[in-house]
């Protein structure tokens, strides 16, 4: 599989779970003592499990429609998955800090 695979694969599942997560079906109240959140529009949990809301869409979103545009070459690929790789590094990164 070549990296220009890798990023439409990429592309189609941040699309989807953006699609899925603005879905007001999807989405479920959150439990009792769950977080506050600063942004607490569309707050829920996507198919119970995940935490979701409207600007954590929209970041889905962003990436889903970056991976379809970086499909488009083998070089815009290759620097959407490094991109991808480096922004989610540092995610993990900031959560592992209280």
């Amino acid at each position: 599989m070549n990296a220009k695979t890798i990023a439409l694969i990429f592309g189609i599942v941040f699309t989807a779970i953006a699609i899925l997560a603005f879905v007001p079906g999807a989405t479920q109240a959150p439990p009792p003592g769950a977080p506050e959140l600063t942004v607490d529009s569309g707050y829920g949990y996507l198919l119970g499990l995940f935490p979701v809301n409207v600007l954590h869409n929209l970041v889905h979103l962003l990436f889903g429609v970056w991976g379809f545009v970086a499909y488009r070459t083998l070089a815009a690929s290759r620097t959407y998955l490094k991109s991808v790789a480096v922004i989610y590094g540092l995610l993990v990164v900031l959560g592992l800090v209280p």
